[in-house]
């Protein structure tokens, strides 16, 4: 098996990754970014997690995990915890599809880390490179970070190139592109040769996760039950339902719902407030994972998002690795 292609979105709630298989048909899966300091535990059928060590560190990446690591700091990018994450995201590629376990990744980095007033952030690409390059022991994969591009700006390329290289989608003027994540969303104003007009850029500390905070927040004013873990909020947001023990089961969706369509506001009224000023401004492209789980409350004229907006970034980046680089 030759060596494999892919397209990692690492994000502060999910790592998205995408590759393309030998009938050039694309693969992608999402792994929740819960990872914990130390050992797996002990449990009768065996270890819980899988265990990893980093510089020294002990790390469990278990989906099951209550006390997961709060992944929301602005360093994330280059952090111990990102490098097991990447190297647990690849193990279970590898292993789930039977891939060779010597692996390119095209990655990326926020908007606002990526680009300087200046320009390019070079010593922040070194920093994320250096950052992968780092060995994990308990990992089978050998990873190459090939590319590292600006977030967003990857996922337009995916709504404009097609898996084969060729133009899908023309562009006669400029877009904004809102890119949706855990902690944050970035937004750019793409023009159509792929360049950004600079003061239009920016990144707002909101996101997904934001709904997560919300919810639990409605949630504990209305039935009291007090700070819900992440991987509890996951499993709220996904059934819509609580448990409240003593067998207890509560509906709230009422407040899944209200919580969604507050965060939902707050980010595209603040989008179109920045990009408000933006001379034949053609349309607005919303993606990432939170372009998924808003997209019922995104309206508006012009509003694009694409086929799974979550994976749009890690779709983009095989992309730009083998078209555009």
């Amino acid at each position: 098996m030759s060596k494999i292609a892919v397209g990692l979105d690492s994000g502060c709630a999910f790592n998205k990754t995408a590759f393309l298989n030998e009938e050039q048909q694309w693969v992608e899966s999402s792994t929740p970014s819960l990872v914990r300091s130390g050992r797996a535990n002990i449990t009768l059928s065996g270890s819980q997690g899988y265990s990893y060590t980093c510089e020294g560190e002990q790390w469990t990446a278990d989906e099951n995990a209550v006390d997961a690591e709060d992944t929301r700091f602005d360093s994330f990018s280059y952090s111990t915890l990102n490098t097991v994450l990447t190297h647990h995201t690849l193990n279970k590629l590898v292993a789930e599809n039977s891939l060779n376990n010597e692996v390119s990744i095209s990655t990326g980095l926020p908007l606002n880390h990526y680009f300087t007033e200046q320009g390019i952030n070079k010593s922040a690409i070194q920093r994320k490179q250096a950052a992968l390059l780092k060995p994990v022991q308990g990992s089978g994969v050998n990873l190459v970070c090939q590319q590292v591009c600006p977030e967003g700006l990857a996922g337009w390329v995916d709504a404009r190139i097609d898996r084969l290289g060729h133009e899908k989608a023309s562009q006669s003027h400029a877009v904004a592109v809102a890119d949706i994540g855990g902690r944050t969303t970035d937004i750019c104003v793409v023009l159509p040769d792929y360049s950004l007009i600079t003061e239009y850029t920016s990144t707002l500390n909101i996101g997904c996760l934001d709904i997560a905070a919300e919810a639990n927040r409605l949630i504990s004013q209305r039935y009291g039950v007090g700070t819900i873990n992440m991987l509890a909020m996951y499993q709220v947001l996904a059934s819509g339902k609580i448990d409240l023990g003593r067998g207890k089961v509560q509906e709230v969706t009422e407040e899944t719902q209200q919580a969604t369509q507050t965060i939902a506001g707050r980010i595209t009224r603040e989008i179109e407030r920045r990009t408000g000023k933006v001379p034949h401004l053609e349309g607005f492209c919303y993606l990432g994972g939170g372009a998924e789980q808003l997209k019922q409350f995104i309206t508006g004229h012009s509003i694009f998002i694409p086929e799974r907006p979550r994976f749009a970034n890690a779709r983009g980046f095989l992309k730009i690795m083998q078209y555009l680089s």
